[in-house]
C-alpha cells in the first residue's frame, strides 16, 4: 500500500477493498503487492481503519518535502532499541547537559498509554501571539498555531502535547527531567486533575524529536504522523518523519512506562465457600488493557511472551478492548526483576505492596495464619491506593479513545 499526503482540496473517499486509519487531510494510496491492479484513490476521510494496512508494504510521502528534507519515509523492520540521538544532540534545553535514556524510554511508554498528540482549531480573531512569539507582558512563549485555509472563515490550528493525571507529582517529574512544558490544574473538587502541556514552538519541536521513530503502538505512530502533518509549519529543515516501529523489550524502559499508564497490579483474598470461613484463596496477577485499533492486541501478546506467560490475550469489552492477565509465579518473578531495573513511577507504591505479596508467596508464608493476615492487609492497602489513583478524563482535544 502506498500512501501520499496531498496538498489539494479534500475529496470524498469511496475505498476499494478496504479503508485506511487516523484523521488524514488527503491520501493517495495503492496496493504495491498487486501490480496487476494499481488503481489509485485520492481520499480525505475522518476515520480510517488499519486492517487494510496489515501486512502491506507501504511508504509515506509528505507534501512538505522541502520542509522536512526528505520526500519519502520507508517502513523499517521493528527495532528493540530506542534512538534519541537527535533530541540529545540538537534539542536539549540549555541548562541540561545530558538526558537519561531509560527515563526517555519510560516516557514514550507512558505517553503511548496516557498521552495525546492533538490540535484544535481556533478563530484568527482571537488576539493572541502565535508561532512561538513571546508575550511581552508575561515573558512566556505563546502557543504555536498554524494557519489553515477555510472557505467559511479564517482559522488557525493550535498544536498540543498533553499528559493528564490526578496526582501532579509524576507530571512535575517529567517537567523537571525534560526542562520544558507546563503543569497546570484543571477541574474542581473530585474532578480535579492536572495537565502537563507542551504548546509552544520550540517545545513541540523537542517533543517531535523525542517520539519520532520511537513509538511502539501502531495507532500511536499513525496519530503522530497526522500530528506532524498538521505541524509542518513548525518543522526544521533536517526533520525526516520516521516510520520505524519499536518493539517492547525487557532491555528498555518502555514497558515500565506502559504499565504505569495501562497496567494494573492486583492481589485479592476470597473465601471460596460461604460455609467455611477458614478456607481462603489468593488471586495475584498483573494485567494490561488496550483498545485494538491497528494491531495493539499483538503488542499485548508480545508482552506475554517477554514474561514467559501462557496467558492469552482476551476480549474484555466488545468490540475492540483486549487484555492480557499474567498470573503465574514464574512470570511474576520475571516482571519483578525487570521492574527492579526499570522502575515504575506512578504505580511505585502499589507495585511495592504487590511485590511484598509475591515475596510472601515465594517464601510459602501464605500457608500459615500469620502470613495470611499480613497478605490480607497488603491486599487491602493496594485497593485503597488504587482508588486514590483512579484515572481522570483524558487530555483535551481530539484525542483517540483508549482503554485504561
Amino acid at each position: 500500500m502506498k500512501v501520499r499526503y496531498m496538498l489539494g482540496p479534500p475529496a470524498n473517499l469511496h475505498p476499494r477493498g478496504g479503508h485506511l486509519a487516523v484523521q488524514w487531510r488527503e491520501i493517495r494510496w495503492e496496493n504495491l503487492s498487486s501490480r496487476d491492479n494499481q488503481q489509485e484513490t485520492i481520499a480525505s476521510t475522518p476515520l480510517m481503519h488499519c486492517e487494510a494496512m496489515q501486512g502491506a508494504v507501504w511508504r509515506l510521502q509528505l507534501p512538505f518535502e522541502t520542509m522536512i528534507g526528505s520526500s519519502e519515509t520507508t517502513r523499517e523492520p521493528p527495532l528493540s532499541s530506542f534512538d534519541f540521538s537527535d533530541f540529545i544532540e540538537h534539542h536539549l534545553v540549555q541548562h541540561k547537559t545530558h538526558a537519561d535514556q531509560s527515563f526517555l524510554e519510560w516516557l514514550v511508554g507512558f505517553a503511548e498509554g496516557d498521552g495525546t498528540f492533538c490540535s484544535r482549531e481556533i478563530s484568527l480573531q482571537q488576539p493572541k501571539p502565535f508561532n512561538g512569539e513571546t508575550n511581552a507582558s508575561t515573558g512566556e512563549e505563546a502557543p504555536a498555531e498554524i494557519l489553515l485555509q477555510s472557505t467559511q472563515k479564517p482559522l488557525k490550528r493550535r498544536l498540543l502535547f498533553q499528559l493528564v493525571q490526578k496526582d501532579p507529582k509524576v507530571l512535575h517529574r517529567i517537567r523537571a527531567e525534560l526542562g520544558f512544558g507546563s503543569v497546570r490544574q484543571s477541574g474542581n473538587g473530585l474532578a480535579t486533575h492536572w495537565r502537563y502541556t507542551v504548546e509552544n514552538r520550540r517545545g513541540l519541536q523537542r517533543i517531535m524529536a523525542i517520539f519520532n521513530g520511537n513509538l511502539v503502538l501502531p495507532k500511536r505512530r499513525l496519530q503522530f504522523a497526522e500530528w506532524v502533518n498538521d505541524a509542518r509549519g513548525l518543522l526544521w529543515p533536517s526533520f525526516v518523519l520516521k516510520d520505524t516501529g519499536r518493539v517492547a523489550s525487557l532491555e528498555t524502559g518502555w514497558l515500565a512506562g506502559f504499565i504505569d499508564a495501562e497496567g494494573c497490579f492486583y492481589a485479592h483474598f476470597t473465601t471460596p465457600s460461604q460455609r467455611s470461613s477458614l478456607s481462603y484463596r489468593l488471586t495475584q496477577k498483573v494485567h494490561i488493557t488496550q483498545q485494538d485499533r491497528c494491531g495493539e492486541a499483538e503488542v499485548l501478546r508480545q508482552v506475554g511472551e517477554l514474561l514467559e506467560s501462557s496467558a492469552r490475550v482476551s476480549l474484555v469489552k466488545p468490540p475492540d478492548c483486549f487484555r492480557i492477565e499474567v498470573s503465574s509465579l514464574h512470570s511474576h518473578g520475571i516482571l519483578v526483576m525487570y521492574l527492579k531495573r526499570f522502575p515504575v513511577i506512578v504505580k511505585a507504591v502499589v507495585f511495592r505492596q504487590w511485590w511484598r505479596v509475591y515475596l510472601l508467596r515465594v517464601e510459602g508464608r501464605h500457608l500459615n495464619e500469620t502470613g495470611i493476615r499480613r497478605m490480607r492487609r497488603l491486599c487491602l492497602a493496594m485497593r485503597m491506593k488504587q482508588k486514590e489513583m483512579k484515572a481522570p478524563a483524558r487530555a483535551e482535544g481530539p484525542a483517540p479513545a483508549e482503554a485504561g
